[in-house]
């Protein structure tokens, strides 16, 4: 009984992240796809002479998204709605204004762009694919920059099915108008990009749903960014989207070997590879996103145990489904060359091996990413920023570098090198303790949890153990005293007042923290309909035996000794949590 708060939660997160992951993977081999079957190497190839910009827009808009919304899950899950509420404005209107810029530089500067990019005038039609693709890219960027952070925040303003389906539909809109517009209207690759962005436009005409239901915390609100505040969210998610900077180089740096080496085909079958990686790490991804916003909710509620335990509920997931999911890729990797358009006896072969070599450096990958996540989460920024750095910059370039001085085969190990390499420094370094979190936080013998059932109604031999608890950490005699009467008022208003659903049993998770400045911290979290025991409340008494009067009153009493109290329902669960 004790983990089926954090399993339930868990995998109300988990299908829903599932469900965008799967059309963010479709939508991002959309456009690959189509273009491919239908003009070929010079389609394919120019899909990944424009995939930095894609690289640079997640830089801003993924680590803006994730850094804010890890601080809003935190400041939400200590009950601070108002300061979280800011976070989200500022962290909106700074991508909006980033978004902008690019859209400027779309409007000026796309020759220039594309020169940076690697293609010229001089190379005909690649040039002109390229130039059409990027100029509607840049134009409509705020679109992009939008969508993403909207996604992510509503995902931790519990309400993560609204984001798996706005998400979903938006990219499915794209796989399908990608048909419609580039094989059926013959647009070409303009009208994959167009495809895009309408799929973006769709996505958040879904999330704006959200903002209808008042229970939740994020609205919009006219707020001016910080520049201080903004660098500080950005780097928080920085961890995250700076893999997409080193994605820049190396995409440009992986371009220009194989183009070198194989011409068109080499770039072609790079790109496939690419596109493989948005469906081999769609697993991997669904777990990280189910991962960080329970992690930091729990961090933020200091519960070490449920911080772990969700953390190895995302990694057996995302760890066993990603690799039955990377065994089909290898399997199929003829099949899905030719899905691309490619039909060359030669370049097939290279594509089938570069594919299945990636697979294997897929699993260690997608278990470094989920390492990062929840590094993040927990605020041990200096773990996941290492992760990040070596499997996204400093392993992968060196990699790169050194494949690229092998036969045009082996080109495609620097996968597997990078992070097979990256997992082994890591858990090295963690062995011996050079990377942990410097945050002083009480360790795991500061903390008491138990559960409780409907039918526990004597809670004489808890309170007994919670005092022995307290003791332990040296409580007074007035704080053991007002821990011991929130737990036995609080959790007989719940057993005696709360409804549940008609097949469910009534179960309570009680936590106490011993913090390192001396006070008490009670996390109490039920599986009850939406009910908050501080609603309770005492009426004059006619009887002074009315029982509901004197649960009122103590629950009155409870509210006025506590330090700061908050009541949140979230995931479907109530949860308290007061300072004592």
């Amino acid at each position: 009984m004790k983990n089926q708060f954090i399993n339930k939660m868990f995998r109300q997160f988990m299908f829903p992240s599932i469900l965008a992951a799967v059309g963010l993977a479709v939508a991002n081999i959309a456009d690959s796809l189509v273009v491919g079957m239908s003009t070929g190497s010079v389609g394919l190839a120019t899909i990944g002479i424009t995939a930095p910009i894609y690289m640079i827009y997640a830089v801003f808009y993924v680590g803006l998204g994730v850094g804010g919304s890890i601080e809003f899950a935190r400041l939400a899950g200590a009950g601070k709605n108002k300061e979280a509420l800011q976070i989200f404005n500022k962290t909106m209107m700074a991508s909006v204004i980033i978004g902008l810029f690019f859209s400027v530089t779309g409007l000026f500067f796309t020759r220039q762009v594309l020169w940076i990019l690697g293609t010229v005038p001089g190379d005909g039609v690649l040039y002109h694919l390229s130039y059409e693709y990027a100029h509607v890219l840049l134009l409509s960027a705020p679109v992009f920059f939008i969508n993403t952070p909207l996604f992510i925040f509503i995902r931790n303003d519990d309400n993560p099915k609204l984001s798996g389906f706005g998400f979903a539909v938006g990219n499915i809109t794209d796989v399908l108008l990608n048909f419609v517009l580039v094989l059926g209207m013959k647009v070409g690759v303009a009208g994959s990009v167009w495809a895009t962005v309408i799929g973006q436009c769709v996505s958040i005409g879904i999330f704006s749903i959200h903002f209808i239901r008042k229970k939740h915390i994020i609205r919009f609100a006219p707020v001016f960014p910080r520049l201080r505040q903004t660098m500080r969210i950005l780097k928080n998610g920085l961890s995250t989207s700076n893999q997409y900077i080193s994605l820049f180089v190396f995409i440009m740096l992986a371009n220009h070997i194989l183009s070198e080496k194989l011409g068109d085909s080499g770039v072609a079958v790079f790109d496939i590879v690419l596109n493989v990686s948005y469906v081999g790490l769609l697993f991997f991804n669904a777990a990280s996103d189910a991962l960080q916003p329970l992690s930091s909710t729990f961090h933020g509620e200091r519960n070490v145990e449920a911080q772990h335990k969700v953390y190895q509920l995302a990694m057996v997931s995302g760890v066993i489904l990603g690799i039955l999911l990377l065994a089909g890729i290898m399997i199929g990797a003829g099949s899905i060359c030719r899905l691309f358009g490619v039909k060359d006896s030669g370049e097939l072969k290279l594509g089938i091996l570069a594919v299945r070599i990636y697979c294997v450096g897929a699993v260690f990958g997608g278990i470094n990413m989920l390492m990062t996540v929840y590094c993040q989460s927990v605020e041990n920024y200096r773990k996941a920023y290492l992760i990040s750095l070596l499997r996204g910059t400093v392993l992968l370039l060196l990699f790169t570098m050194v494949c690229s001085l092998l036969r045009v085969e082996l080109f495609f190990m620097l996968f597997p090198l990078t992070e097979i390499s990256c997992l082994l420094i890591v858990s090295i370094l963690d062995r011996y303790a050079f990377i942990q979190s410097r945050e002083e936080l009480p360790g795991e013998d500061r903390i008491y949890s138990l559960m409780l059932g409907k039918n526990e109604k004597n809670l004489a031999e808890v309170i007994e153990k919670i005092e022995e608890f307290c003791e332990r950490f040296g409580a007074t005699a007035k704080q053991n005293y007002y821990v011991t009467v929130t737990v036995e008022e609080i959790c007989s208003a719940i057993l005696d007042n709360a409804n549940i659903g008609k097949n469910d049993d009534l179960y309570i998770s009680l936590t106490i923290i011993s913090e390192l400045n001396g006070d008490f911290r009670l996390c109490i979290r039920d599986n009850a309909l939406e009910f908050n025991p501080f609603d309770l409340k005492a009426k004059k008494v006619e009887e002074e035996d009315d029982d509901e009067t004197l649960g009122g009153l103590g629950i009155l009493i409870v509210r006025s000794k506590a330090k700061n109290f908050y009541y949140r329902h979230y995931l479907n669960f109530n949860t308290l949590n007061i300072l004592v």
